[in-house]
C-alpha cells in the first residue's frame, strides 16, 4: 500500500522496481521492530507490576506468560541470525511464503532457502534431534520443507 501510494515518487529510470521496494520494505520492517520493541518493554513493564494476573482466567495468563517467556528467548537469537537468513526466515514465518516464493521475493534458487531454512533451525533449536518428520500439504499431498517434531 505504502509502495502504492509512493509510486509517484519511483524513478522511471531504473529498470526494476525492486531496489526501490525494498527500501521501502525495510523501512517499514524498521518501524514495525522498534513498535515491537516498545510493545514489549511495556508487557514487560505491565507484568512485573502484575497488571496480567488474572484469577478468574489462569489457563490464558499462563499461556500468555509462557509466550512472553518464549519471545524473550527468541528474540535475540532471531536478531543474532545474519540478514539473509532473518529474512528468509521472516518470510516464511510472517509471510506464509512457501520456499518457492521465498525463492522469487529474494531471488535466489529454491535450494538456497531450503539451506537458510535448515541453517535457522539449527541455529535456533540447537537440540532438535533427529525425530523429525516433513509436514505434507493436506490439500496435495506434497512436501512442503517444513518439519514437525515427532512425539
Amino acid at each position: 500500500m505504502v509502495a502504492f501510494a509512493r509510486r509517484k515518487s519511483f524513478d522511471t529510470a531504473w529498470d526494476s522496481a525492486l531496489p526501490w521496494l525494498y527500501g521501502i520494505a525495510s523501512r517499514l520492517i524498521k518501524k514495525h521492530r522498534a513498535r515491537e520493541a516498545k510493545h514489549l518493554r511495556s508487557s514487560a513493564a505491565s507484568a512485573a507490576r502484575g497488571e496480567h494476573i488474572s484469577h478468574g482466567d489462569l489457563d490464558a495468563t499462563v499461556a500468555r506468560l509462557d509466550a512472553e517467556i518464549s519471545t524473550r528467548e527468541l528474540a535475540p537469537m532471531i536478531a543474532s541470525l545474519s540478514a539473509k537468513d532473518r529474512d528468509t526466515l521472516l518470510l516464511y514465518a510472517w509471510g506464509d511464503l512457501t520456499y518457492e516464493e521465498i525463492a522469487v521475493a529474494l531471488g535466489v534458487p529454491v535450494g538456497t532457502v531450503r539451506s537458510r531454512m535448515n541453517r535457522i533451525r539449527t541455529r535456533l533449536n540447537p537440540a532438535r534431534g533427529s525425530g523429525r518428520e516433513h509436514v505434507v500439504n493436506e490439500k496435495k499431498g506434497e512436501v512442503d520443507g517444513r518439519f514437525r517434531a515427532s512425539a
